[in-house]
């Protein structure tokens, strides 16, 4: 020990023990980073990671403000991705923050996703890891150990390593392209064909989240390449049958399965959903997809029976209508209009339910609504639909609505709505959720009995839109499924109308909600779609970011509990 702090009092010997320190504890931030987004590298990477530092360390640590903006520039990088992935389930893309920047110019609230992840994920205890190397950072800007690190970077021995780095990283890059998981081949797909889950992970374990994004500027540059592989699916098609049946579709904003089975002190989260799973055709376990688009991802496979694309928001730049639901009603002579209580700029709704052939799509301002929080209260949001449905509604119709009041960071209902049986709850996030939802219930409650006393022939489709993010605590469970690391949004399905009743308990996903629909309304249509109408069968396999998951994994994969009340 007396040799270590011998050796330290030597300038010199200091300057290398900061400079090695510094890189070792880079190298493990940037170890358990990856660990934390899902990929779990070669013991090699630790010592890649190492070399790849001093080569960046050799460019960076020439001056002060160098210094000093690449480890701020890199711990909010780290942070970014880990909270997004964290939240989301996927890899960031920083390019689909560039197709929101019209919305985000409109409302900051609309970096919301990002901003409600960073408050509902609890992210501060295990993402003190990017502090790791803080110390180390602040040494080597002191003046003797700085200036004796840039007298060391200009030493020859310094540039004998450098120039070693660069050849064991350059060895590293062969190896990678004989094993057609190089630099060369992954850039060489990006460009011939779409990137694949598998592949993005690649790009992350061989060269980083950074390089990933960078290669994603192909897309930026023509956004035509991501649609040019685009798999519709198999044709299905459908006879009309009977008397056509109507259509309203309920989205609501952060409803999970989780939450309907969940009880505090006794008593359902959520009464009402909790009645329907008995009252209703109930598919607990239902995979709705959350990516680039955010919520929007939700209504673009819906209402296109899509899977959504995981760079660009779908909704915003997806002009093909050949899948449009609203389009297939519209041919049968129905009324098709889409409600929300936000504002028709953000996604780009306002043009795309045009595009996919609504006759019109209503606002917050369309409706002459008030602003409560962020948006308008989904009770004046129903208010609206129930007196605009009573004298519009001599056709055939198909209705979307689309919920707002239990957005996260679920404080929107603070002003207006508190159910004090959750006051207790010391978990802030999980309070605020628990609340919001239970407003919710209210509403759909009430809307759902109002439609039922006034309009017969109508069948509702109520769902989540994603998984609310809730992490796992005494209280709840987070509502996902987790197949080999993959995390998957778990989301319940209710169809309520006279004949359908009953709980499917095997896996089903939202690209089966349009041929559902269309079945349930007894319509002439064909359609592509990698779904199934559910009153006739479920999916055996569920796809999913570029592949087919068998049914059976998701279902063993959930991280919460069906309740035995009612299975």
């Amino acid at each position: 020990m007396l040799r270590v702090f011998a050796l330290f009092r030597d300038e010199g010997n200091r300057v290398y023990l900061v400079l090695f320190s510094l890189l070792l504890f880079r190298s493990l931030k940037l170890f358990v980073f990856f660990t934390l987004i899902g990929v779990t590298p070669l013991w090699y990477k630790l010592l890649v990671t190492v070399v790849t530092g001093y080569i960046l360390l050799f460019i960076f640590l020439r001056r002060r403000w160098l210094t000093v903006i690449f480890f701020l520039v890199e711990d909010f990088w780290i942070l970014l991705n880990a909270v997004y992935y964290i939240y989301f389930g996927h890899y960031f893309h920083l390019i689909s923050f560039f197709y929101h920047l019209e919305s985000n110019f409109n409302s900051v609230r609309e970096s919301s996703s990002f901003l409600s992840a960073v408050n509902v994920v609890s992210w501060v205890d295990r993402f003190l890891i990017v502090l790791i190397d803080l110390p180390f950072v602040i040494l080597i800007l002191t003046n003797k150990i700085f200036e004796g690190t840039v007298r060391f970077l200009r030493s020859l021995y310094a540039k004998v390593i450098f120039a070693f780095s660069l050849a064991l990283i350059l060895f590293v890059e062969i190896f990678n392209v004989l094993s057609n998981r190089g630099m060369v081949n992954l850039l060489a797909k990006a460009v011939s064909q779409d990137i694949s889950y598998k592949d993005e992970k690649l790009f992350i374990t061989y060269y980083g989240t950074l390089f990933m994004n960078i290669v994603d500027i192909v897309y930026l540059i023509d956004d035509k390449l991501v649609y040019r592989i685009v798999d519709y699916g198999r044709e299905l098609k459908f006879d009309e049958r009977g008397k056509k049946k109507n259509i309203i579709a309920i989205q609501v904003e952060s409803l999970d399965s989780s939450v309907v089975f969940t009880d505090y002190k006794g008593k359902p989260i959520t009464p009402f959903l909790r009645s329907l799973a008995t009252n209703s055709l109930f598919f607990p376990i239902t995979v709705s997809y959350h990516f680039a688009g955010y919520t929007s991802d939700a209504e673009f496979t819906i209402l296109n029976s899509l899977h959504p694309l995981r760079q660009i928001p779908s909704m915003k730049y997806w002009k093909d209508d050949r899948n449009s639901l609203a389009r297939i009603f519209s041919e049968n002579g129905y009324k098709t209009w889409a409600f929300h209580g936000n504002s028709g700029v953000f996604f780009g709704r306002n043009e795309a339910y045009k595009r996919w052939g609504f006759i019109e799509f209503f606002d917050i301002h369309d409706m002459s609504l008030e602003e409560s929080g962020w948006g308008a209260k989904d009770e004046d949001v129903f208010e609206f639909v129930k007196n605009f449905l009573l004298t519009n509604t001599n056709d055939n119709y198909f209705a979307y609505i689309i919920t707002m009041s239990s957005h996260g960071p679920f404080t929107l209902v603070d002003n207006y709505y508190t159910n004090e049986l959750f006051d207790d709850i010391e978990n802030e996030v999980v309070r605020n959720y628990f609340n919001s939802i239970s407003y919710v219930d209210s509403v759909l409650s009430n809307f759902v009995a109002f439609a039922k006393r006034n309009f017969k022939d109508t069948v509702l489709f109520i769902y989540g839109d994603h998984h609310s993010s809730v992490g796992d605590s005494e209280y709840y469970r987070r509502s996902v499924s987790y197949v080999d690391g993959r995390l998957i949004d778990i989301v319940p399905l209710f169809i309520i109308g006279e004949g359908f009743k009953g709980i499917v308990h095997e896996p089903v996903s939202f690209l089966s909600i349009a041929p559902t629909m269309i079945d349930v309304a007894g319509v002439k249509a064909k359609i592509r779609t990698k779904g199934v109408s559910l009153i006739r069968g479920t999916e055996k396999s569920i796809y999913h970011m570029d592949e087919y998951i068998p049914a059976y994994r998701i279902k063993e994969g959930l991280n919460f509990y069906l309740s035995s009340e009612v299975k």
